[in-house]
């Protein structure tokens, strides 16, 4: 049976990449047009709100602070989430760092014999979170002009992140902790450009995937998918045809939430729980991290319930937000975007030539 799976999914995918590559082939036009898109994104919201945080967790779990909570909040945290060793530090990181940082430090304590390949696939559906960057940078300022959109759905995605890994303790709880060992604080120069150069490597693989999906998003609507899963969207939930679509290409990849009508607090519970679900370009992104080493199914499902316990938190704490809304929005709408691509463009100028440059001085060694 595992075997038949196996070949199914590499038909289908198969099947997906030749159709991807003919469409890129016969409808340059709209290629052309889906990687702008796609390169704007990136420029105006994947580089501002994620390179730091990226450059920043690589560093968290690279110095050794991930193993310097306190014992007592750690034994805790066993007890109580059955987090073991420097789970639950990267669980509190996680929320504020964006999608791929959870993902990536729990790689690195995995492939150093420190996390159980179990414990792993699990709680790579609870150390995930779009961050207070993203959420404020891309969806409070752009569609609502205040903060107190972004604060709903902060709430509403760390609340769902925290009752799923209640959820999913009496699971870890059997997992034994493989490695007590922590490593020591280590600050260098080393240290903080080898952070900065792979917080510039998952932000260039984030922004690759973005743009690869962005195609993917305009070959579904030119097929008719697209408009067939809106249709579907919108029979469920009484969305008009053009937002069920909108949150379609959200769904495949949640940076296009900023495509959204600006001031529709009516699509919050939706957008908060995209944004809690993260999209199938970061389940891409996260399966890329992994590099087949671990099942991305124990994610996705914890993923699903965490989207419906976001919608849902979000739906029951709007009220008390909503009022203070509405005087923001009497007093004007202000979006905020990026008064230019340079800052962006120069930043991954420069993290590219830092890894060319690192590459240079591994190449020397090796050959030395």
């Amino acid at each position: 049976m595992k075997k038949i799976r196996e070949i199914s999914g590499n038909i289908f995918f198969s099947a997906a990449v030749l159709c991807l590559g003919w469409y890129c082939i016969t409808e340059t036009d709209e290629v052309s047009a889906a990687v702008s898109s796609g390169a704007e994104r990136c420029i105006d919201i994947i580089i501002p709100s994620l390179y730091a945080m990226l450059a920043v967790s690589a560093a968290f779990v690279r110095s050794g602070l991930a193993g310097c909570m306190p014992s007592f909040i750690r034994k805790s945290a066993g007890r109580i989430l059955g987090m073991k060793g420097n789970s639950f530090p990267i669980f509190i990181f996680s929320q504020i760092a964006g999608y791929p940082a959870g993902a990536g430090m729990l790689m690195t304590e995995y492939r150093s014999g420190r996390l159980s390949k179990r414990s792993t696939e699990l709680l790579m559906g609870v150390c995930f979170g779009a961050g207070p960057a993203f959420i404020f940078g891309c969806i409070s300022s752009q569609l609502y002009g205040s903060p107190g959109a972004g604060r709903m759905i902060l709430i509403s995605a760390v609340s769902a992140n925290v009752i799923s890994a209640f959820g999913i303790s009496f699971l870890l709880r059997r997992e034994q902790e493989l490695c007590s060992e922590r490593l020591p604080l280590s600050f260098s120069g080393g240290m903080l450009t080898g952070s900065a150069a792979a917080g510039g490597r998952a932000a260039a693989g984030v922004c690759f995937m973005v743009m690869m999906f962005s195609v993917l998003s305009a070959m579904l609507r030119d097929i008719g998918a697209a408009g067939a899963a809106a249709a579907a969207i919108s029979h469920l939930t009484g969305y008009d045809e053009e937002m069920s679509r909108l949150l379609f290409d959200a769904f495949l990849d949640v940076t296009a939430v900023s495509r959204l009508t600006p001031g529709n607090y009516a699509v919050l519970p939706a957008v908060s729980a995209l944004v809690s679900f993260g999209g199938i370009c970061v389940i891409m992104q996260i399966a890329s991290i992994s590099d087949g080493e671990l099942s991305m199914l124990p994610m996705v499902v914890i993923r699903a319930a965490a989207a419906c316990l976001s919608s849902g938190i979000c739906r029951l704490i709007m009220p008390f937000f909503l009022e203070g809304e509405a005087v923001a929005a009497s007093a004007g709408f202000h979006a905020y975007r990026a008064s230019s691509p340079v800052p962006s463009v120069m930043l991954m100028l420069m993290t590219i030539m830092l890894l060319s440059g690192s590459e240079g001085r591994n190449m020397k060694k090796f050959s030395e």
